[in-house]
């Protein structure tokens, strides 16, 4: 049985920040470069393409956040660039989602985080480590519907939970925040990237085995 919680917005917790930074990493350290931007395609023979568009978009939650950081530790000197880089990378974003899907205008949500919570038992299991390992490359694409058909043919108890960037929004909020600090309101522009933090989609997915079939009492 699949059970969703309803959209939520999400506050910028340690732990979806965490998990942006360590995904962000991992992919730095493999090679792709987020500044590569590229459309997030649906084929396996450009999935690295995806990866690229999905690191930037973490890259953009990162910046922001950083940002937000920097104006409560009395940075505010910091927070332009920070943000000046996080457009820049908006703007590749924008164009790939234009020219990957003509009409969109640039806009729709991206993947930037998701998290699997497993008991003890499932975690100490090579073979279920396994079958969700083999998930992640959907994860990274945002195909949810078959990262949960996915989850849920394992047949433990799962919960899962994603997080996505709503493009539109979050450059609406980076060009207020950046407008704010260039008239010198280091308040309106930390309420912009609070807004962005807390604007992020976030869903939670509980998977629970179905019962054991029993058969039919005899008459």
């Amino acid at each position: 049985m699949v059970t969703k919680a309803p959209p939520s917005r999400i506050a910028p917790t340690a732990l979806l920040l965490g998990l942006c930074l360590a995904l962000t990493q991992a992919l730095a350290e493999s090679g792709v470069s987020p500044e590569a931007v590229v459309q997030l395609p649906p084929s396996h023979t450009q999935a690295q393409d995806a990866r690229v568009l999905v690191a930037a978009a973490r890259n953009v939650v990162n910046l922001v956040a950083a940002s937000a950081e920097a104006l409560a530790g009395g940075d505010a000197g910091g927070a332009p660039a920070l943000l000046g880089e996080a457009r820049r990378l908006l703007d590749q974003i924008q164009a790939s989602l234009a020219q990957s899907a003509p009409g969109s205008g640039g806009t729709g949500i991206i993947p930037v985080g998701a998290s699997i919570g497993l008991d003890a038992e499932a975690e100490a299991d090579p073979a279920v480590m396994a079958r969700i390992e083999a998930l992640e490359p959907l994860m990274m694409a945002g195909d949810q519907e078959r990262v949960i058909a996915g989850l849920q043919a394992i047949g433990i108890q799962i919960t899962y939970e994603y997080v996505g960037m709503p493009v539109q929004p979050t450059s609406e909020g980076i060009d207020r925040a950046s407008a704010a600090l260039a008239a010198g309101q280091e308040a309106a522009a930390a309420e912009a990237l609070a807004a962005v933090m807390g604007g992020l989609d976030g869903r939670e997915v509980s998977i629970t085995p179905a019962p054991a079939a029993t058969p039919a009492d005899n008459p």
